[in-house]
């Protein structure tokens, strides 16, 4: 089998999951998990958790399991994985210092000290990288780099200076996490998470012409930009998001804003009339499939 790219049909939520081969070596990522909620998962038989995923591709182990940021749809699939499958390790960017107690009460806090403490249980390595290694591959195996993109350092270091934690709940989005995937030296990727896509122009040097991007917070045409999506060049933009309209997202203009900014394919991991379960891109023969 080639290496793919994934993107899972987890209802409202983001699960990536990017399966590199050369020859007999395998390395096995996941870029976020969903939600952990069984009722949104039984609410629509199209939506698959990370779990039931990994066992329809009889995957029994992961490599890597980045988390973007900590709200719920992002991270807590986790824990459906710990105790069940073989993870080798946990990869953060934001680490809360503000007092565990008043953490317990703010639901993104409370979900990463649950997470934190499963690893532990389960004894899972974890670790937290810094903005500075922006321009150097986290991962390089074989034929392909994967890269993971900060914020500028100035945006993380505000983030933990705030007092309300309820307001940096809400501003967790602009300090995501986001992955660009290379293969021969070439872009082939970009997860963008839930961060804007101007939040990215400190890096856009690296992101000219990416045939595959993952667009920002589940198709808001609110964190487009005109300037970086001219740069990125997608062909195709894949929108993770529901078909009930969580959060009033897609926005309903968002074909019509992608199309009009470039020629790019727009496709979602669950709409009205889909019958999927995830989108998968070839990395090696460039294609894009609908599989169920």
């Amino acid at each position: 089998m080639a290496s793919y790219i994934d993107f899972i049909n987890v209802g409202f939520g983001e699960a990536t999951f990017i399966h590199l081969e050369h020859k007999n070596q395998v390395l096995n990522i996941f870029v976020d998990t969903g939600s952990d909620q069984q009722a949104n998962y039984a609410r629509d038989i199209r939506r698959i958790s990370v779990r039931d995923y990994l066992i329809r591709q009889g995957i029994k182990s992961i490599d890597y399991i980045f988390i973007t940021h900590f709200h719920e749809d992002h991270l807590s699939g986790i824990k459906l994985l710990l105790g069940e499958v073989k993870v080798e390790e946990v990869v953060f960017h934001l680490k809360p210092t503000w007092d565990r107690k008043s953490m317990e009460h703010v639901k993104s806090f409370a979900l990463y000290h649950e997470v934190i403490n499963l690893l532990e249980k389960h004894q899972v390595s974890y670790r937290y990288i810094h903005s500075h290694k922006n321009h150097h591959p986290e991962i390089v195996f074989y034929e392909y780099e994967l890269y993971i993109l900060l914020p500028i350092l100035n945006q993380l270091l505000n983030f933990q200076k705030y007092e309300d934690m309820e307001a940096a709940e809400k501003e967790m989005n602009q300090v995501s996490m986001s992955i660009l995937l290379r293969f021969r030296h070439k872009n082939e990727c970009l997860i963008t998470s839930d961060i804007p896509l101007e939040k990215l122009e400190h890096v856009s040097w690296m992101l000219e012409d990416c045939p595959v991007l993952q667009v920002p917070h589940h198709g808001d045409s609110n964190y487009v930009d005109t300037k970086m999506i001219n740069i990125i060049n997608p062909k195709w933009a894949i929108v993770s998001a529901d078909a009930e309209g969580t959060y009033d997202l897609p926005s309903g203009d968002y074909c019509q804003v992608i199309e009009k900014l470039c020629q790019a394919k727009v496709l979602f991991t669950e709409s009205k009339n889909s019958h999927h379960q995830y989108i998968r891109y070839c990395v090696e023969c460039k294609k894009i499939t609908l599989l169920k």
